[in-house]
C-alpha cells in the first residue's frame, strides 16, 4: 500500500513537472484556475518576480 501512494505521487510530480515546463504561465494559470494548489503557487511566484507577466504583487498573494 505504501508503495502504491509512493508511486502515485512520483507520477503527480513527473505530470505537473511536464506541464510546467511545457508552456509557463498560460499552463500555471489554467491548472491554478482548476484548483491546482502547486500551480496556483507557482501562478504567484510568476507575478512575484515578473516571470511571463507584469510583476503585479497583489494578484501574487492572492495565488500564494
Amino acid at each position: 500500500m505504501k508503495s502504491i501512494k509512493m508511486l502515485l505521487l512520483a507520477l503527480s510530480f513527473l505530470s505537473m513537472s511536464a506541464l510546467f515546463s511545457a508552456g509557463g504561465f498560460d499552463k500555471y494559470k489554467l491548472a491554478a484556475e482548476q484548483g491546482n494548489a502547486e500551480a496556483q503557487f507557482k501562478l504567484g511566484e510568476c507575478y512575484d518576480k515578473g516571470d511571463g507577466v507584469e510583476f503585479d504583487k497583489q494578484r501574487a498573494v492572492y495565488w500564494y
